[in-house]
């Protein structure tokens, strides 16, 4: 395959992309009462259409012509990238399929007790999942294929709030109150606000212990 033809495949990939973003949209939107749903979900949810508008302006670019020069090497990364980069945003859709009661559930539906995190098939939460799709778009930012970096740092500020890189501690605030510092790995991740209600809740049975106190909580 040519360069030209590389680019428009990556650009297939990316419409597809976008429609599970904006499905993702429509899925939180049509969540009536969203006081109580867990503070690390809401916030990944209210940041969906950022994610959106960064490809659709990826996408603007394409059409315009603005990124013919990139050559074929470059598009045969971002081909990799824009693929993984999808598969994440349906394993996120289908997450918030579960996560998020139907329209039509009434009162049937979920009640939030802020007492668990909700994760993926593959064991992954909302944030995990989110820092994975922003490694991605970052590394066709790097690549000049996004150029919106404004917003990509927005996303990445997110990201850092909520999945904290190396072991660090970090004020969890459910609900609007602070629950202490809370550190927990899973899958290898660091993924922030697990910890609802006073419950403990671990991803996986290779879950390391939290220890809540009051101060500074570490994991050995």
């Amino acid at each position: 395959m040519s360069g030209f033809e590389v680019a428009a495949a990556v650009f297939g990939v990316v419409a597809g992309t976008i429609d599970l973003i904006h499905k993702s949209i429509e899925i939180y939107g049509a969540v009536k009462d969203k006081s109580g749903i867990p503070k690390a979900l809401r916030k990944v949810s209210d940041k969906l259409p950022s994610l959106e508008e960064l490809l659709r302006g990826a996408q603007a670019q394409y059409e315009e012509g603005k990124l013919n020069t990139i050559d074929k090497q470059t598009w045969d990364i971002a081909k990799q990238e824009i693929e993984q980069c999808k598969e994440l945003c349906q394993e996120l859709q289908d997450l918030l399929l579960s996560a998020y009661p139907k329209v039509d559930a009434g009162n049937a539906g979920r009640l939030w007790k802020g007492t668990k995190t909700v994760f993926s098939s593959k064991g992954k939460s909302a944030e995990a999942l989110l820092k994975e799709i922003w490694e991605h778009l970052d590394t066709l930012a790097k690549h000049q294929i996004i150029s919106n970096t404004a917003l990509l740092k927005e996303i990445k500020s997110l990201v850092q709030e909520l999945c904290p890189q190396s072991t660090t501690t970090s004020n969890q605030s459910i609900n609007g109150d602070v629950h202490g510092d809370i550190t927990h790995t899973h899958n290898g991740d660091k993924v922030g606000g697990d910890k609802f209600g006073g419950d403990k809740v671990q991803g996986n049975k290779d879950s390391h212990t939290h220890h809540h106190h009051g101060g500074t909580s570490k994991e050995q």
